[in-house]
């Protein structure tokens, strides 16, 4: 592999760290320089986004046709600082603690959740809903700051 390969797919149900210029583009279009995204839905519910940015204390959510649905209108949702902080810790444990293995599934029900912190990146992105380790308690408690109009 060069340098300008992306690194290969990890297993089913196990999230990556690579680089952030390894990203999709459509979700990196979406991500701070230090943040968090989460996404989920499809089955019964609709499709949403959180961003979280680190360095401007902000969050916004979306719901659309995909996760990183362009027309989809965001709103702003307030963090309290110390909501602020627990998410920070929870991201950089992404890049240190082994993955935790996700149930692979073959349903209309996703789950993405992705950490950057300047150039690099941790991607999870099961073929399902998250539903395992610290990932599936960060994505949780991401969708819980979902506005009523952005509903899972």
């Amino acid at each position: 592999m060069t340098s300008n390969e992306a690194p290969p797919p990890p297993p089913a149900g196990i999230g990556r760290r690579l680089a952030r210029s390894a990203l999709a583009p459509d979700y990196a279009a979406l991500l701070p320089a230090r943040g968090l995204l989460a996404g989920g839905g499809g089955l019964v519910s609709t499709v949403w986004r959180l961003v979280v940015d680190f360095d401007s204390g902000t969050a916004r959510a979306a719901r659309g046709r995909t996760v990183v649905d362009p027309a989809a209108a965001e709103t702003a949702i307030a963090l309290s600082h110390d909501e602020l902080a627990a998410f920070e810790r929870q991201a950089r444990a992404l890049f240190t603690a082994p993955p935790t293995p996700q149930t692979v599934m073959t349903m209309d029900a996703l789950g993405v959740l992705i950490a950057v912190d300047g150039d690099r990146a941790f991607e999870l992105s099961p073929r399902g809903p998250i539903t395992a380790g610290p990932e599936a308690e960060l994505h949780r408690r991401l969708a819980a700051l979902l506005p009523a109009d952005a509903a899972r």
